[in-house]
């Protein structure tokens, strides 16, 4: 306490402000790493959005050539070693990649009967494999309400449809090439239409949750049109499902089945995409908002710090200093005090000696010699010597 006391006015000020300062520095690191680790977060699931991507364009070259499918699946290979780093993705990329080949290495004559169930398989893995993604990348972990929802129609319930597409596909050519079924031969026609009409109500459900999100105008704006288009070629799909398992079913209408086919496939894979840009779209927007938020408030917390330090500054100088110099003013009028009463007291000393004296020297002699008679008689003396007579001024 001692040595704080010696310190000065301007330091205490200084040493105040750091004082105040070192909590802050603390909550600030404390609040910069949450927001990096929100940012990383985020950023993983934005590579595990690329990697859906490619898997994406490589399901829809399953039902071109070979060439076509070879090239996309090299490219799938560079993004997985990329953007799927560290994603436990390779045993089902390899059983994708297995089923994607399988369906274009069907013989020419032989892909009406077989490419169907090898659709479907391959479908199935792409499944598998996204839903893997999907856990590695965060994905499925998303804390926003509106990316949360659309994210799991990218990663769940569109690749879901696809596949139930896919099985109605062979369905439908089985009724073209062998009539309409019949009996139980029916039950499976019933339940690949009752599951598309679920996929597309699932679908629907999850993008009216995304809407109650921070942006879910701007998601609908985005995704309605689309989805209403996959809505109703399904529909269209289901539609020709149920004729065929009625009981006054008509002949199968081959070119009405691949165009209805064809056009539900085609809108499944827009709503895909679509769906994809727009969890990217928020991806960006969330990213870019933990950036401005930590950028303000890290400019925010430096300007405060150097106001508070200018602040100190300018009480130094405009307070202290005067204050300083009053203190100096202060000790020198009570260094001054002290002498003036020093001064004063010895100066009544030699007064009262001065009285002292000059009233022995008006006494009378008769007085001094009796006063100092007295004196000596108080002393104790053996004997008593006779004062002489002194004699006295005018």
């Amino acid at each position: 306490m001692r040595a704080l006391n010696n310190l000065s006015m301007r330091i205490k000020i200084y040493a105040i402000c750091v004082i105040f300062v070192v909590p802050i520095a603390y909550a600030l690191v404390s609040y910069v790493g949450q927001k990096n680790e929100l940012i990383d977060f985020a950023q993983r699931e934005r590579r595990g959005l690329a990697f859906i991507a490619d898997v994406r364009t490589t399901t829809g070259a399953v039902n071109g050539s070979g060439a076509e499918l070879a090239n996309q699946l090299r490219q799938i290979d560079t993004t997985a070693a990329d953007a799927g780093q560290g994603m436990d993705t390779a045993a089902q990329l390899a059983e994708f990649s297995a089923a994607a080949r399988a369906v274009v290495v069907l013989p020419a004559g032989d892909r009406e009967g077989k490419q169907p169930a090898a659709l479907a398989v391959a479908f199935d893995k792409t499944a598998a494999l996204i839903t893997r993604i999907a856990d590695e990348s965060n994905l499925s972990l998303d804390p926003d309400l509106d990316s949360y929802y659309a994210q799991d129609v990218v990663t769940a319930k569109v690749p879901a449809l696809i596949y139930h597409l896919a099985i109605a596909k062979g369905l439908l050519q089985r009724a073209a090439t062998a009539g309409p079924p019949i009996a139980a031969g029916r039950f499976d026609y019933r339940e690949v239409a009752v599951q598309i009409k679920a996929d597309i109500a699932a679908i629907g459900a999850d993008f009216s949750s995304a809407y109650r999100g921070h942006d879910g105008a701007s998601l609908r704006s985005g995704i309605a049109g689309t989805l209403d288009a996959a809505g109703e070629a399904s529909g269209r799909v289901t539609a020709l499902v149920d004729t065929l398992v009625s009981d006054n079913a008509a002949p199968v209408d081959v070119a009405a089945v691949e165009r209805s086919l064809a056009g539900a496939n085609v809108a499944a894979f827009s709503l895909w995409a679509k769906a994809s840009d727009e969890v990217e779209r928020l991806l960006g927007q969330r990213i870019a908002s933990l950036r401005f938020s930590m950028r303000s408030t890290l400019g925010m917390t430096l300007v405060l710090v150097v106001l508070s330090f200018g602040l100190a500054t300018w009480i130094a100088q405009r307070v202290v200093g005067p204050l300083g110099r009053l203190e100096k003013l202060a000790e020198a009028v009570r260094q001054m005090t002290i002498r003036c009463a020093a001064i004063t007291w010895e100066t009544m000393k030699l007064a009262g000696w001065r009285w002292r004296s000059t009233a022995c020297s008006r006494r009378s002699p008769k007085r001094v010699i009796a006063a100092r008679r007295t004196s000596a008689s108080g002393n104790g003396s053996a004997r008593s010597r006779p004062v002489a007579p002194r004699a006295w001024g005018n």
